[in-house]
């Protein structure tokens, strides 16, 4: 696998959970690196989390949406994303300009998409977090010098589709349990 020229100089907050009670709500923290977070770049630090921590996350990713080059559908709440300036929901945040003025922000998405993963960009480096459904998620690049939000990005992995041979599997039960029914109501 080839990964992009900032990973080489990467610098992985591998396990780092985050734990402070301003971030209880946050993701998991994966790890961060220098450079843009393409898709190579992304795969290389969940690879590198899996590696260190004896997990195995999804690498089969897809990039969702970006606040930057998506922001009409991001910004638009019906399509299931809303940003905060606090992570107990304070103002909505509901422009790209809005979020790129600021160290901190919380998002919550709940839209159809199996969204898995969320990267921040910032200044020189990226960090991936993995996305926790049904909580606010923490959007803080960590870094010391704390720089304004570049871009976030939201990361998909498939969802399980049933085979095709599981499902007629399913359907020959069914079937052996309404004869068995049938039978002894007769």
């Amino acid at each position: 696998m080839q990964c992009g020229k900032g990973l080489v100089a990467a610098v992985f907050a591998v396990g780092s959970l985050v734990a402070s009670a301003d971030q209880a709500d946050a993701g998991l923290l994966l790890g961060t690196a220098s450079g843009n977070d393409h898709k190579a770049d992304v795969v290389g630090v969940i690879t590198a989390y899996n590696a260190a921590n004896t997990t195995s996350l999804s690498t089969d990713i897809s990039l969702f949406k970006k606040t930057d080059d998506n922001s009409t559908f991001v910004f638009n709440a019906s399509n299931g994303f809303t940003f905060y300036d606090s992570q107990v929901g304070g103002n909505q945040i509901s422009t790209e300009n809005g979020l790129t003025n600021t160290t901190t922000a919380w998002f919550t998405y709940t839209g159809p998409a199996s969204v898995s993963y969320y990267s921040l960009k910032a200044s020189g480096n990226f960090s991936v977090y993995s996305y926790d459904a049904g909580v606010r998620n923490l959007l803080q690049v960590p870094d010391t010098k704390l720089k304004d939000i570049s871009h976030a990005s939201f990361w998909t992995t498939p969802t399980a589709v049933p085979e095709p041979a599981g499902i007629a599997t399913m359907a020959v039960l069914g079937s052996i349990a309404l004869v068995r029914r049938r039978r002894a109501n007769a």
